[in-house]
Formats: C-alpha cells, sequence, structure tokens
C-alpha cells in the first residue's frame, strides 16, 4: 500500500510543482507564507523521491550481488572450459587435459546463517587451476576434486558474506526476510546461469544444497 501511495506521489510530481510555481506567478504580490509554502511542497516531493529511489536500491542489492558472483566466477569458469581444458593441480604440479563435457560445476546453496560452516568445507576440498590450453587466458583457481579423465569442481558465493553484514546492519535478525533476499540471490543466479547455458555456452553447472 505504501508503494502505491509512493507510487502515485512520485507521478504527480511534474504537475505538483509546476502548479505550486504558477500559483506564485499568478499572484501580484505573492505572500511570504505562500512562497513559503511552495518551496516546501517541492522539497517534501523531492525527499520522497530521494527515499523512494534509496529504498529500490536496498531491494536491488540480492541481485546486484548475484551478478558480481557471475561476473567473477561463474564466467571466467564458462570462458576456459573446452575440449581442451588443461587442469592444474597444486599439489603435485601435474597437468592433465579433460573434456569440458567431463567436467561438473556444483554451486552450494547456502543460507547466511551456515556460511563459515560451507566455506569452511570447501577449503577443505583440493585445490586446482584450469584453463583453456589454446587460449590465452589466465589460469582460474578453483576447488574440488578431479579424478581420471574427469573433474568435479565446487564453490559457494563468498558474496554473501556481504549481503549478510548488509543485513545485519538494516534489519536485524528477520529470519522471513533474511530468507527472501537469500532466494531472490540464487534465483537471480540460476537465470544468468539459464542465460548463458541458452548462448550455447558448454557449462555443466548447478546449484545444490549443501
Amino acid at each position: 500500500m505504501r508503494n502505491i501511495i509512493i507510487d502515485i506521489t512520485i507521478s504527480a510530481v511534474p504537475s505538483l510543482a509546476p502548479l505550486a510555481i504558477n500559483s506564485l506567478s499568478k499572484e501580484e504580490y505573492p505572500t511570504t507564507a505562500s512562497f513559503l509554502a511552495a518551496i516546501i511542497i517541492c522539497l517534501i516531493l523531492f525527499l520522497i523521491i530521494q527515499k523512494y529511489k534509496i529504498e529500490q536500491k536496498k531491494k536491488a542489492i540480492p541481485e546486484i550481488l548475484a551478478i558480481g558472483y557471475f561476473m567473477n566466477f561463474v564466467r571466467p569458469l564458462t570462458r576456459r572450459l573446452t575440449k581442451d581444458t588443461e587442469i592444474i593441480k597444486e599439489k603435485i604440479v601435474e597437468k592433465e587435459i579433460i573434456d569440458c563435457s567431463n567436467i561438473e560445476t556444483f554451486i552450494i546453496k547456502a543460507e547466511l546463517d551456515n556460511l563459515p560452516e560451507i566455506k569452511e568445507k570447501i577449503n577443505q576440498l583440493d585445490k586446482f587451476s584450469i584453463r583453456d590450453k589454446q587460449g590465452r587466458d589466465k589460469s582460474f583457481a578453483v576447488r574440488g576434486e578431479v579424478k581420471k579423465n574427469k573433474a568435479i569442481i565446487k564453490d559457494f558465493p563468498n558474496t554473501l558474506f556481504s549481503l549478510e553484514n548488509y543485513f545485519q546492519k538494516e534489519f536485524g535478525n528477520k529470519i522471513k526476510l533474511k530468507n527472501k533476499y537469500v532466494q531472490r540471490f540464487y534465483h537471480k543466479l540460476e537465470q544468468l546461469i539459464n542465460d548463458e547455458k541458452k548462448q550455447g555456452n558448454s557449462l555443466e553447472i548447478s546449484i545444490i544444497n549443501k
């Protein structure tokens, strides 16, 4: 209901502000009271618009963070997954060529409350790098498991730590709202991954529960 009122107010700004100014121009000698009233009306409308814009930006934070994670992890990963994907094992400095069709990627779906637990589990996995042997991109560090002619990559969005910090600062511990924000994050991320697949990129990637 509040958003509807704000939307109506914003749509009325272009007509209300000039109306206040015109009312002054029609007076041969505008009084101080009418002049101040017009200024106050314009100021109130301006503040309402600014508050509305800030609220809209806050609401978009889960989607913004999802885009950031996609651009910093999923997209670079996609560029390196080819028929000649080079796997470089960190511990033994061993290289292996694996077709991208034999590489699976799993993104762990984490709640804000269990982020440290998920991060610790991911960090316990083997670390290795991937790159397209024929490409110019630098190697890209990931974690997971490498078997004979097969690789499994696992990751979770570290950017969710930013969402947790922001949420605690703005809203405290409102569980339902917190879950809603996390759902919106993963919903946007899933949309971006599906769009990437539609473009014909070879990408075996899934969002799974821990």
